[in-house]
């Protein structure tokens, strides 16, 4: 009875992973090689995306335009300013703002700069007032913007300062601390006329999942739910029809780095998350990567994983269930038995590298495979649902990446 049980619990799992995963569609690579760190913001329809570290570690200041509607980028004029890592951006009355971040030096800035779209020109505006930093976040309420946290070296070095930002008079306030405490790498997103801080680093190795609700009326904090799942940093998030998508990210687990490509759905008005919304693992685990959404299609791109840096951008669409759109054919493999108990069966009719990973995305075996039938011992693994991934080695294949879902019993 109790193994009939969790066939079912595990059956009614994956049911509900199969429509999670319905809802990704792989869009144009931002560029020819990954990048982490990156800022983006969006301006009347289109996403504004650059700066950021590539992977022979120069921090970088190129400026790239997204249109959705056409899934193309186009260059556009270099960041003037002065960090091209970490830095931190926003957008408010159809202009972008980007500030702080580091240089190549590892010089932490204080500048702010204004992102003309219909000129294709940047201009300097008044310098942060708080500390240089890197790894600060903020949010925009209205026509205003509250930029804070972050780190200027160490992680005892990490801030919670909180400072208000007014394009119209080119100003800045300080404003009441972030109560979390000393806070890097965290996320940020607005919902109506209220500001969202949470998660992110309170020291070197130590993630966070508090969030907590910012009111400009009355300049107060206000915790809400912690998000679920495990502690972490390096996320990303965005808002779809009033809701907010937190996921990627990374946390520290016995000396290790975990990433990560699951998503959770906040929602204001019951002050409550939803269940977990886990994207397909062609959509990789990562940290630093960036995220935004643009006529309620949330989207996700660049990024570190521990196989190298990221130029993907894929979208997110929760209503649709279309499914993946891959850029190649899919390879077809077979899996079996599912439910399993001891072994699983891919067959397979081309030389192939074979991922199993768990719900919260860590790869947990990793073999190569060149025969048609290979079967794989699952025994030792808890009960549970896993995904297994079957990657093409033949150079120059046109066929793509395939993901099957199974349930060890």
């Amino acid at each position: 009875m109790k193994k009939l049980l969790l066939l079912i619990i595990s059956i009614i799992v994956l049911n509900a992973f199969v429509i999670a995963q319905n809802s990704w569609t792989q869009m144009s690579c931002m560029y020819d090689y990954g990048r982490y760190e990156a800022i983006s913001f969006t301006i009347n329809g289109k996403a504004y995306v650059g700066l950021g570290q590539i992977p022979d570690g120069t921090k970088v200041y190129d400026f790239w335009e997204y249109d959705p509607s056409a899934n193309t980028w186009t260059k556009k004029a270099d960041y003037p300013g002065g960090g091209g890592y970490a830095a931190t951006a926003f957008a408010i009355n159809g202009k972008g703002y980007v500030c702080l971040g580091a240089n190549n030096s590892g010089t932490c800035k204080n500048d702010l700069w204004e992102y003309s779209p219909g000129t294709n020109t940047w201009l300097q505006k008044a310098n942060f007032p708080g500390a240089a930093r890197y790894g600060a976040t903020c949010f925009v309420i209205g026509d205003t913007a509250f930029v804070g946290t972050g780190s200027y070296g160490s992680s005892s070095n990490y801030m919670f300062d909180m400072w208000m930002y007014v394009p119209s008079s080119n100003s800045w306030s300080q404003k009441a601390d972030f109560p979390g405490n000393k806070r890097s790498c965290a996320t940020a997103f607005t919902i109506g006329n209220f500001g969202y801080l949470g998660t992110g680093l309170s020291g070197s190795l130590t993630a966070t999942s508090d969030i907590w609700k910012y009111d400009k009326s009355n300049n107060s904090w206000t915790s809400i739910p912690n998000l679920p799942g495990l502690p972490r940093a390096a996320i990303i998030s965005f808002v779809i029809n009033n809701k907010a998508y937190l996921g990627t990210g990374n946390n520290f687990i016995s000396s290790s780095i975990n990433n990560y490509n699951d998503f959770y759905a906040y929602d204001p008005l019951t002050n409550s998350w939803g269940s977990l919304i886990s994207a397909p693992n062609d959509v990789r685990t990562r940290r630093y990567a960036t995220g935004f959404s643009i006529n309620n299609i949330g989207y996700l791109g660049t990024g570190y994983t521990d196989n190298g840096l990221l130029p993907d951008l894929w979208a997110f669409n929760p209503n649709s269930s279309s499914g993946i759109i891959e850029k190649n054919s899919i390879i077809d493999f077979k899996l079996y038995p599912n439910p399993a108990t001891d072994n699983i069966t891919i067959e397979n009719t081309q030389k192939a590298v074979v991922e199993i990973s768990n719900i919260e995305g860590q790869i947990i075996k990793n073999t190569n495979t060149n025969e048609k039938h290979t079967t794989i011992d699952i025994s030792a693994f808890p009960s549970g649902v896993y995904f297994v991934k079957v990657i093409p080695i033949a150079i120059g294949t046109e066929k793509g990446i395939e993901v099957r879902k199974f349930v060890k019993e």
